[in-house]
């Protein structure tokens, strides 16, 4: 395929470097290391791309500063149909939510720490606060569409999704994911028709910063203490935002070892009350991307460093070190720390990490789960059943009564022996018919093997909770002498 710009200069695009559901993205080493070309797998509508020209055209140095902006339109032939852009080049960043997850911020971002995660999430905000500023509107906002490097700066991704106004007209941004869409919008089956607002934005950005501040936690993702189900998608449709101050009310709570709002300022902490509560699904209910610029400064300007731990820095407010308190209470090592040498380079701190590891507890031991504490539903013989029970019993009763009468009659006076003979042999066939079991044998080969199969069950269930949760793997795998007397 022969690409051209706008101009009718010829486009040569080298290596894919990568591959999407809509299209390539390539290298383009006749312009410049710093651009890349991406381009569509099919040919896109005249909406689509009308879309892509107008954010050519007001593409400017402050949304490529954020953004990977299209900045030149490619055609298929000289003055031919968009088929793809030119866009900046992301190199050395990584997907947001590998920052703000304990493991993965271990393994790629060993050196940041708690203001490099408030410095996160503050520049996240002032890219949204871009998009806004020039009239536009992400839409699809999710950890997926945000990269971030080892210095803290973002990058905002796939901006051709975004919802663009140019020229009167308006290009909605069609998809979205449930995890981050605001409840006024949760029940919408497709956002085809649908006109995104900023309010709908800072919902989204509301949840990347919750991410980053409170490592990796989703707000909507807590303790419910209904008998129902509830999966993030309910929970932020009825505003049940766990970490808040009406938490309780809506039937939820915090995860066990989770950080809560107590560790920032509650200027910020007011944010999340705005953007989760209910009066934030009102036109422009929620924090601008502005007021979370400001706050974030403030609360990055105000951290200190922990006395115990130099890779811990919290809010100046507060009377100690949250993440102490919470290593000590669960065990969790939220940051690495490092130590200087005399050359004054940083170094992975090995003792100090492997003193950690050993004060992790031995976890405690599980309770023996017993039948007799859960209530068994019970289940009736069917109605036929019960009679013929009863017919059985009469049966033998009449039989013996039968078997009495003629044993004091042979006793007391002369009966004829036809008539003795007769009497015992129906007594003896009454008594055997009431032991014929065989309208009984097929209910009671049925009950005996649910009862099997509930004692299997039974036995899988108990194997797993040994396997699953108990303590096998963690004596695996943790020195001996730690949980040996």
């Amino acid at each position: 395929m022969d690409l051209f710009d706008a101009s009718g200069k010829p486009i040569s695009v080298g290596r894919k470097l990568g591959s999407g559901g809509e299209g390539d993205v390539y290298e383009v080493t006749t312009i410049g290391n710093d651009l890349v070309a991406k381009v569509y797998h099919v040919p896109l509508s005249l909406d689509r791309q009308e879309k892509l020209r107008s954010m050519v055209q007001r593409c400017d140095a402050r949304l490529k500063n954020v953004a990977t902006w299209p900045m030149v339109t490619l055609h298929v032939g000289i003055n031919g149909p968009v088929r793809g852009f030119l866009m900046p080049k992301v190199v050395g960043y990584e997907p947001i939510h590998k920052l703000y997850s304990p493991a993965h911020r271990k393994q790629l971002f060993p050196k940041a720490d708690w203001a490099f995660l408030v410095n996160t999430a503050r520049n996240v905000a002032a890219a949204f606060d871009a998009i806004h500023t020039h009239g536009h509107v992400i839409g699809d906002v999710n950890q997926g569409n945000v990269v971030v490097a080892n210095n803290s700066v973002i990058k905002l991704i796939d901006c051709d999704s975004f919802q663009i106004a140019a020229n009167g007209k308006l290009y909605p941004c069609e998809v979205g994911v449930p995890h981050f869409t605001p409840p006024e919008l949760q029940s919408l089956r497709s956002f085809h028709d649908t006109r995104r607002t900023t309010n709908h934005d800072n919902f989204g950005l509301a949840i990347l910063c919750f991410h980053l501040l409170f490592m990796g936690r989703h707000p909507f993702s807590g303790i419910y203490s209904g008998r129902e189900e509830m999966p993030i998608e309910r929970a932020i449709q009825s505003f049940r935002f766990a970490f808040g101050k009406g938490s309780s009310h809506k039937g939820m709570a915090p995860p066990p070892n989770s950080v809560t709002l107590e560790i920032i300022p509650s200027q910020v902490a007011d944010l999340f009350e705005r953007a989760f509560g209910e009066s934030g699904a009102h036109s422009d209910g929620r924090p601008k991307a502005r007021e979370w610029v400001g706050l974030l400064d403030y609360l990055k300007h105000n951290l200190r460093s922990c006395g115990q731990e130099p890779a811990h820095k919290y809010f100046g407010g507060l009377a100690g070190c949250p993440w102490c308190m919470l290593e000590q209470q669960s065990g969790i090592v939220f940051f690495i720390g490092a130590i200087t040498t005399v050359t004054g380079r940083t170094s992975f701190n090995l003792t100090a990490v492997w003193q950690r590891i050993m004060s992790v507890q031995l976890p405690s031991e599980l309770p023996i789960i017993k039948p007799s504490s859960f209530q068994a539903t019970p289940n009736p013989l069917p109605k036929k059943m019960q009679n013929t029970r009863v017919k059985a019993f009469l049966q033998r009763a009449c039989a013996t009564t039968i078997v009495i009468v003629l044993v004091v009659l042979l006793a007391t006076i002369k009966v004829p022996s036809i008539a003795t003979v007769a009497g015992f042999t129906a007594a003896f066939f009454l008594f055997v018919a009431g032991f014929d079991d065989s309208e009984n044998s097929s209910e009671r080969t049925a009950r005996k093997k649910a009862l099997t199969e509930a004692e299997r069950k039974w036995r899988e269930v108990e194997r797993r909770w040994k396997t699953e949760l108990g303590n096998a793997l963690f004596k695996m795998t943790y020195p001996r002498s730690m949980y040996q007397s």
